[in-house]
């Protein structure tokens, strides 16, 4: 009766030890299905912000011969196409003296549709565009110049393609005039750099 009851226990120890491991096989399963998942999956990604000189636009019904313009790049740096893209952008300034700058808001705004973005290629926002007087406060340090994009699409594996599932990317930047010039990629070019600000800045 005691060898029976030690192989009894012997036998339930076994099934837990074996529960325990296809417990654990199975998460490690799930881990690596969401890993590669993440790699092939599309990724939306702030990639870089380029700045314009502006010599012939309007702005406001005022002729722009010496603005700025900037322009917000995304990235698809996934391994499957974004489908469905729509981004809204968005920039404000202020006087230096300002501290806050209120959160942008996309509630009951029009996108502007991109469609799809394959594996590796960006997007490029319309240019936000600084008149000349604004320009001439940025430059000489005295705007706080404040960007903003958001940008919605469907990750290729999402299915089906609803809202409720569909990916989120943002980024809010405060631009920085240095006051000087620098040469980027062999061109002579105004020294602006940029910084992540507020909670705006994810990726889903």
């Amino acid at each position: 009766m005691k060898e029976a009851g030690r192989n009894t226990r012997r036998a339930v120890a076994g099934a837990k030890a074996t529960e325990a491991a296809l417990t654990i096989a199975t998460r490690n399963a799930d881990a690596a299905a969401a890993q590669v998942l993440g790699q092939l999956r599309a990724w939306l990604a702030f990639e870089a912000v380029d700045e314009q000189l502006i010599t012939d636009s309007v702005v406001n019904d005022e002729p722009v011969k010496n603005g700025l313009g900037f322009v917000i790049s995304w990235k698809n740096s996934g391994g499957t196409p974004a489908s469905n893209v729509r981004c809204y952008s968005r920039f404000a300034v202020a006087l230096k003296t300002v501290a806050e700058i209120p959160p942008f808001s996309d509630k009951g705004v029009a996108y502007e549709a991109a469609g799809l973005i394959p594996h590796g290629l960006e997007y490029f926002t319309e240019p936000f565009i600084l008149d000349d007087k604004n320009t001439h406060l940025f430059r000489t340090q005295k705007l706080r110049v404040i960007l903003y994009s958001i940008i919605r699409y469907n990750d290729g594996y999402s299915s089906p393609p609803t809202p409720e599932n569909e990916r989120v990317s943002e980024v809010c930047l405060e631009a920085f005039h240095a006051g000087g010039t620098e040469k980027r990629k062999g061109v002579e070019r105004e020294t602006i750099t940029y910084k992540q600000i507020g909670p705006q800045n994810r990726m889903s």
